[in-house]
């Protein structure tokens, strides 16, 4: 999966969300989420997020948090065992703890051709979640999300405000994907897709495509196909600078 990665973040895309706060937005400097999948699909969860030196959380920040939402999906992924704390420091600091449920989908034999781009199989699971904001009065100057799985990923993306951004995904990896976005204005959101091996997880319900408004992630195997060709083109085009 590195030359897969690399591929990915040497590709042409939409760029990074970059845009003057609100002089009425708060900060963010630092908004990390490490979330660790078990067998049974379900996953650990910590969110650690640090303000600007100075700022005022807002009173319903804390609501925010422990919250995965599947776009264009109303309801929002089951979460237990949610703990938050709030350390009364500069900068001011809050954390929260939580588990949640019912994230991972696996694919059904019916909806995977036998040449379909990511070549995944029947059973592998895929996850896509908006995972960061909306936070309509807060700019984030980092975001970042560390996903641990029990085996290599497959695949993986990463989309601001719904728009692809190939160099998001920071490392897929055998143990650990990471996604990162940087300077995110008040308002934008933050989504990832994860794919790993079905084998590793036990996925309690059997997919339904009627149920699942997301399907097959094509836009997540258009990007990767994408990052692929250009990274062979530009291959080709400096193999002919260096005969020259």
């Amino acid at each position: 999966m590195v030359g897969l990665a690399a591929a990915i973040l040497g590709a042409s895309g939409s760029s990074l969300v970059r845009a003057e706060d609100s002089p009425a937005a708060g900060r963010i400097d630092n908004y990390v989420i490490e979330a660790d999948i078990e067998t049974d699909g379900s996953m650990t969860v910590t969110e650690s997020v640090t303000f600007a030196p100075g700022s005022v959380v807002p009173d319903d920040f804390t609501t925010r948090m422990a919250i995965w939402n599947i776009p264009n999906q109303p309801d929002r992924l089951p979460s237990r065992d949610v703990r938050i704390d709030q350390f009364d420091s500069d900068p001011p600091r809050i954390t929260a703890t939580y588990t949640i449920t019912g994230a991972f989908r696996a694919f059904a034999e019916a909806e995977l051709a036998d040449d379909n781009p990511l070549g995944l199989t029947a059973g592998d699971a895929e996850i896509f979640a908006e995972v960061i904001g909306p936070l309509p009065d807060l700019s984030i100057a980092q975001a970042r999300v560390e996903v641990g799985t029990p085996g290599a990923a497959l695949a993986a993306a990463c989309f601001v405000d719904g728009r692809s951004i190939p160099v998001c995904t920071d490392r897929i990896g055998d143990v650990e994907t990471t996604f990162r976005s940087l300077d995110l204005a008040p308002g934008a959101s933050m989504s990832i897709a994860l794919v790993i091996d079905g084998s590793t997880v036990t996925i309690p319900d059997a997919f339904d495509a009627s149920a699942n408004s997301h399907g097959f992630p094509w836009l997540l195997a258009l990007t990767i196909a994408a990052a692929v060709v250009l990274a062979s083109f530009i291959a080709v085009a400096w193999s002919v600078r260096r005969k020259r």
